[in-house]
């Protein structure tokens, strides 16, 4: 009998730059399945929570927000606060496990994701009563299939350049948007676990 994979889902936030202090901006979760193709998702914008009643952005990198296509006034009118987005969260999380099961995170830099998610809107305690904290990164495996020679080492492992070495019809218009990065994230894993077979 074949076994079951994980219950993978795919993650990807931006945020107003790289730097730790950096706000969370857009957060994007997927679950995939045997296909790689996503068939249940949470789409959020969303922002600092209110301080006397104003919205304060810090840490802001001009050059993050151009790459991720995030207007900061047009985001601001959209989303939501951390305190409302912890609730979605939570709930969405809790209905996937009801339907899956524990859910494995994937994504490229992943792990940088989850810690701020962690950051902002979930706690890690909450977090584990869904999700594996052993997350599945790209970029290691990737780095595995180089040593083992079944990449070339000279071939980029970032995503939009991955995934068009394995020949994806790739848009690079939607390329580090927070939903596309999980859908380009789920085929190029599934590249990588079909050279791994």
């Amino acid at each position: 009998m074949r076994k079951k994979r994980l219950t993978l889902l795919g993650i990807d936030t931006e945020a107003t730059g790289l730097l730790p202090e950096s706000q969370l901006l857009t957060l994007y979760m997927g679950v995939v399945d045997d296909n790689f193709k996503i068939i249940q998702s949470l789409d959020l914008k969303v922002k600092p929570d209110p301080v006397n009643g104003r919205t304060v952005y810090s840490h802001i990198e001009v050059e993050a927000l151009a790459v991720n296509k995030i207007d900061l006034i047009d985001h601001d009118k959209v989303a939501i606060t951390y305190k409302q987005a912890k609730t979605i969260v939570y709930k969405w999380l809790e209905e996937m496990y009801s339907l899956y099961g524990y859910l494995t995170p994937f994504g490229n830099m992943v792990q940088g994701d989850v810690d701020k998610i962690f950051e902002c809107l979930i706690s890690r305690g909450a977090w584990d009563n869904f999700c594996n904290r052993r997350v599945i990164e790209l970029s290691g495996i990737g780095k595995t299939l180089q040593l083992m020679g079944k990449i070339p080492e000279t071939q980029s492992l970032s995503l939009s350049k991955i995934s068009k070495y394995f020949e994806m019809q790739v848009d690079d218009n939607l390329l580090h948007t927070a939903k596309y990065d999980v859908e380009v994230g789920a085929f190029v894993l599934k590249k990588y676990l079909d050279l791994l077979k």
